[in-house]
């Protein structure tokens, strides 16, 4: 039981994730494929288990419509407004932050419904819609935001490996009862991954020019924490529906980090500063995660966990 405890507390693997970085450093050369490979294997657990039918879409139209229109505004649209303060300054961090924009939501915005207990088929239902839409969009706005500096092409063709894998994988595993719990120890596990990925990767950075990561780390905890939270208040305030709400507030902050740090490595090596703010957000996305789970599940729980604690 105590090792179960382990394997489904997300603030341990997160705190172990960002330790064991800083301590070990970078992993090599093939970063950007493993982490590649963290992701793909996160959203096939995420996605496993669940079927779609015509149907589903058209009952869930309004949340894929809500949700895919803040993804594409509001979490595209902040990234933008930081990245505006480097623009000047710092153009490879410019770069980062606009690639990070181009990207769709991270495939673990669907584990927020999955931890709190929320609508999780129109989760993944909105996330497929979302990433359907993003083969057209994330090149578009990679293209108009960065130019000749990315290739269309090459972001098409890693964002088609990143969704026809997992779909192709639920097939046979759908076949399979996952038990939920060990669902959840695998996600948590890949986010160790790929914070130990990720910040090690680029620890030479975070030790060698504190300040700037220092200012990008607070711009993104800034839009993460302080939008996050804002969305949490407004959704609630107003009456939105939990489940509806567990949707459009991962969507709203959390984008692909993982996605565009990868791409950073592999599309703008003359910019290596570029990754900084992939990494600092996978960092402040993982922390706000583990945070907003414990806060939502308290001051906002399911209406099943409120009968099971008062009877």
């Amino acid at each position: 039981m105590a090792l179960l405890n382990i394997l489904t507390n997300v603030r341990i693997w997160v705190a172990l994730g960002i330790v064991c970085a800083l301590a070990i450093g970078p992993l090599g050369p093939q970063t950007p494929t493993l982490v590649i490979a963290v992701l793909i294997v996160q959203m096939t657990f995420s996605m496993e288990g669940v079927s779609f039918r015509k149907a589903d879409f058209i009952d869930n139209r309004q949340i894929v419509l809500i949700s895919t229109a803040i993804c594409l505004v509001v979490g595209a649209g902040s990234c933008l407004l930081f990245g505006l303060l480097f623009k000047s300054s710092n153009p490879e961090v410019w770069q980062g932050w606009a690639l990070l924009a181009a990207m769709p939501c991270a495939v673990s915005s669907v584990a927020l419904s999955l931890f709190c207990r929320g609508n999780g088929k129109a989760s993944i239902i909105c996330l497929t819609t979302i990433y359907l839409l993003a083969l057209a969009t994330t090149p578009i706005l990679s293209f108009f935001l960065l130019g000749d500096a990315v290739s269309p092409l090459q972001v098409f063709k890693y964002l088609i490996l990143f969704i026809a894998v997992p779909l192709l994988i639920n097939i046979p595993l759908g076949k399979v009862k996952i038990d939920r719990r060990f669902r959840v120890s695998v996600i948590n596990i890949m986010i160790f991954f790929l914070i130990l990925l990720s910040l090690g990767y680029n620890r030479g950075y975070v030790l060698g020019d504190p300040w700037t990561v220092m200012l990008i780390l607070a711009c993104n905890a800034v839009r993460i924490f302080g939008l996050g939270f804002a969305v949490l208040f407004i959704s609630k305030r107003y009456g939105f529906d939990r489940s509806k709400a567990l949707i459009c507030l991962p969507v709203s902050v959390w984008r692909n980090s993982g996605l565009a740090m990868s791409l950073s490595m592999v599309l703008l090596l003359d910019a290596p500063e570029a990754v900084l703010p992939a990494v600092t957000s996978i960092v402040v996305e993982m922390v706000w995660f583990a945070v907003i789970i414990d806060h939502v599940n308290k001051r906002w729980p399911a209406e099943d966990a409120v009968g099971a604690s008062v009877g």
